[in-house]
């Protein structure tokens, strides 16, 4: 985190360590956490697509694209892991799983311990974690994208498209996953294009999944800084 330098990640400036205990010295979110924030400001749990849910999403979409240009997967992208400043820009924290590789920027980052929130999880790592379709390992930084799919989705609707006490084997949510079984709400009216990210993010398959460099430059988000 040390050497993280975006204004959507959380900057960590020191860490001191003692024979019982570690620090970390990070900025200060004085808005709190994002989740909490809506919780506060939103009666419906939600925040509104135009301008504020798109323009918070596309600056964390900013910020996972800086870590993936830098060969970092986060591994535990979820709404409660967003800060907001005294701005309400919004701040990636919580690199307790994340992964550094030394490959090229291009080049995926393969994995195979599955970590990560089991409600935010790709369907890829719940076919590892079953032992099927024959995957030894998976794309870190496209797992990511999914993550962020369900981010969105949660952001705008109040709750996750896959909602259920599901454990991290469960056959049931990897076949919803996998067939895209989940229903964006009609009476939030979403425009097209938000609608066309959402979908795209939570793209079953890897292959056609998008890397967050391509996701941003989506219409839904053009005019934006």
């Amino acid at each position: 985190m040390t050497k993280l330098h975006h204004r959507n990640i959380c900057a960590a400036y020191d860490v001191y360590k003692t024979r019982s205990r570690g620090f970390i010295f990070m900025r200060y979110a004085v808005n709190g956490g994002l989740e909490a924030y809506i919780a506060r400001h939103f009666e419906e749990g939600r925040l509104p697509e135009l301008p504020l849910g798109r323009r918070l999403f596309h600056h964390l979409m900013t910020g996972v694209e800086y870590l993936h240009s830098l060969n970092v997967a986060h591994r535990d992208l979820k709404v409660e892991n967003f800060l907001l400043d005294e701005d309400l820009e919004p701040m990636i924290t919580d690199f307790g799983f994340s992964v550094l590789s030394k490959s090229d920027a291009e080049v995926p980052i393969l994995c195979s311990t599955v970590c990560g929130s089991t409600q935010y999880l790709a369907p890829e790592l719940r076919l590892l974690a079953r032992g099927e379709g024959g995957l030894k390992e998976y794309d870190a930084k496209k797992a990511d994208i999914y993550s962020m799919g369900v981010c969105l989705f949660e952001l705008l609707h109040g709750y996750r498209p896959f909602e259920g006490a599901y454990d991290i084997r469960s056959k049931e949510l990897a076949r919803r996953q996998l067939t895209g079984d989940y229903r964006i709400s009609a009476r939030l009216h979403l425009s097209r294009d938000c609608q066309l990210v959402i979908r795209a993010l939570l793209e079953p398959k890897v292959t056609k999944r998008p890397s967050a460099k391509a996701a941003l430059k989506h219409a839904w988000f053009s005019g934006l800084v």
